[in-house]
C-alpha cells in the first residue's frame, strides 16, 4: 500500500472504529486534543479539540476510569486491556466539559473497545493476501508482520473498488509538530505505545492510523513525555488499487 503524502498537522478527525475517521480507512481513525468534550453524551470526537492533544502530565489510573468521574489532567489518554498492539483496548480521556451546562468542568470520558477482538473469518489466509478483492465488512486482520483490512482504493478508472490491504506493523511516518519530519529514527516504535505511557522524543507526532487504508491505532504524539492521541497527519485520498 503506497503511504500517504504527510502534511502539516493540526486537522482532527474521530477514531470510529473500524472504518476510519474518512469515509475509507479501516482499523480505527483518529484520536486527537482531549481539551475539550461537548454535550452530556460526549463521543470521542466531542472529547477532542482543534489540534494536537496538550497531553496533561498526570499519571494514568490504575483501572478505567468511570465516565464523568472528574480529573485534573486535561489532555491527559489512557489505555487499558486489549492485545497484541492495542487491539480491542479501551480509551480514556481528561477533557474539559462544554456545552449542556457542562460549565467547563474536567471530567473522564471512556471510549471502547470497538474492534474485534480475534481475526475475522474472512482474514485471507497470510499476511501477503493484499490486493485481492473482499466484501464490504468490518474487522480486521492481524499476522506476525502486521495487519489487513478491507478498504477502499482508487482505480484508473475513477472508481472506488474494495481491496485486501496489508500494512506492516513498522510502516509508520515520524513527523514534527510543524509537519516536518522527525530527525529521530525510530521515534515511532512499530510495536504502538499505550496511550499515556512515557515517551521521549518530545513533539514527535506518529501516523499509525490511515484515513484511507489500514490503521495500526490512533495518531498519537509525544506530549509532556507522555503518548497523547495526537492530530491527524496523512491526506485524506485513497491508495492505488494493486
Amino acid at each position: 500500500m503506497a503511504k500517504p503524502a504527510p502534511v502539516r498537522v493540526g486537522s482532527v478527525v474521530g477514531w470510529l472504529g473500524v472504518l476510519g475517521g474518512c469515509t475509507g480507512g479501516a482499523g480505527a481513525g483518529a484520536l486527537a486534543d482531549a481539551g475539550d468534550a461537548s454535550g452530556a453524551d460526549a463521543t470521542e470526537d466531542g472529547a477532542n479539540g482543534d489540534g494536537g492533544g496538550d497531553g496533561g502530565s498526570g499519571a494514568c489510573p490504575s483501572a478505567v476510569p468511570v465516565a464523568g468521574a472528574g480529573c485534573d489532567a486535561p489532555g491527559l489518554w489512557c489505555e487499558y486491556g486489549g492485545g497484541a498492539h492495542g487491539r480491542c483496548s479501551t480509551r480514556a480521556a481528561c477533557a474539559k466539559k462544554s456545552g449542556n451546562g457542562g460549565g467547563g468542568a474536567v471530567e473522564w470520558s471512556v471510549f471502547g473497545p470497538d474492534l474485534p477482538c480475534a481475526n475475522i473469518a474472512a482474514c485471507p489466509g497470510d499476511f501477503a493476501g493484499s490486493g485481492a478483492g473482499c466484501p464490504v465488512l468490518y474487522g480486521v486482520c492481524d499476522y506476525d508482520a502486521g495487519r489487513c483490512a478491507c478498504a477502499e482504493c482508487a482505480d484508473g478508472d475513477g472508481g472506488r473498488p474494495w481491496q485486501w490491504q496489508c500494512r506492516a506493523w513498522g510502516d509508520v511516518t515520524a513527523l514534527l509538530v510543524d509537519a516536518g519530519l522527525a530527525s529521530t529514527p525510530g521515534a515511532c516504535p512499530p510495536d504502538r505505545p499505550r496511550l499515556g505511557t512515557d515517551c521521549v522524543d518530545e513533539g514527535v507526532v506518529c501516523g499509525y492510523d490511515a484515513c484511507y487504508g489500514v490503521s495500526l491505532g490512533p495518531y498519537q504524539a509525544c506530549v509532556n513525555g507522555r503518548w497523547a492521541a495526537g492530530p491527524q497527519t496523512d491526506l485524506c485520498n485513497p491508495p492505488s488499487c494493486r
